[in-house]
Parts: structure tokens; C-alpha cells; sequence
């Protein structure tokens, strides 16, 4: 029988011009909801909900997230450039080292509520509840 060695060969290099197949960056996704920049102490911190708000608000979320971005802004929801919220808002801001964010995401609940946040791409990153649409209190009557 002959002596069959197998001999290492160098990996081919890909043809000039070829590159690796990459999967393109997704669309915006479904809504999600990060947690990390809420404002425990703030004017419009979570812990002044009173009775059933915030079962009523997480239900809110839970249907929102059977949404898309566009859904929800169509009803209400939309960004707002930092430059029009309240001063008190902008100062708690700096307070809390967000002021190089240039527009908030006002997050429509429902009638006066809203929950405000920074959004990236699908994800809203909560901050404050504000019952009373005071951090951007609207001229509409």
C-alpha cells in the first residue's frame, strides 16, 4: 500500500473584492423597556404612583408592546427636544448626568400621562412618571 501523507496547504485567502457575508442590522424591533436610568428621588419618580397606577401603567406597557414604534407614535407618543422641557427637568437632568441627551421620548399613557425616557433605536429607557404632563406641559386645550 502506498504511503499517503496528507500535507499542509495554506487556507486560501477570499478573492480581492469578496467579503465574509455579514446579516444586516435588523429594523427597529418590538418596544422594550430598560429600567437602568429610572429616577428613584426625582419630582416624577415612580414611588408617587398612588393605588393601582402602576398596575395600570405596567398593563399599559404590556400593550404597548404588542405595538410598533409607529403605532405608538401615532397616538400620541413622540420626541421631544430637551430644549422644551421645564427647567426644573432640564436641571434634574444634570443633576442626574443626562444633559448631553438631546430629545426625550414622551411616552403617552393616557389622557395627562406620561412616562418620559430616552429612547435608543426599540428600546425606551425610563426615567420619570409624570401624571400631570408637567416636564412638557402642552399648549393644546
Amino acid at each position: 500500500m502506498p504511503n499517503r501523507r496528507k500535507h499542509a496547504t495554506a487556507k486560501k485567502k477570499p478573492p480581492v473584492g469578496k467579503h465574509a457575508r455579514v446579516a444586516p442590522v435588523p429594523p427597529i424591533g418590538p418596544p422594550q423597556w430598560s429600567f437602568v436610568l429610572v429616577d428613584i428621588g426625582a419630582p416624577w419618580c415612580f414611588s408617587k404612583m398612588k393605588g393601582k397606577e402602576l398596575a395600570k401603567a405596567l398593563k399599559r406597557l404590556g400593550e404597548f408592546e404588542k405595538m410598533t414604534w409607529a403605532v405608538i407614535e401615532a397616538n400620541g407618543s413622540h420626541f421631544v427636544a430637551v430644549d422644551e422641557i421645564i427647567n426644573n427637568a432640564k436641571r434634574r437632568l444634570a443633576k442626574i448626568k443626562q444633559e448631553d441627551t438631546d430629545s426625550f421620548f414622551s411616552l403617552r399613557m393616557n389622557g395627562k400621562r406620561r412616562i418620559w425616557g430616552i429612547r435608543k433605536r426599540h428600546i425606551l429607557y425610563i426615567m420619570w412618571w409624570d401624571p400631570n404632563h408637567e416636564v412638557c406641559p402642552s399648549s393644546k386645550k
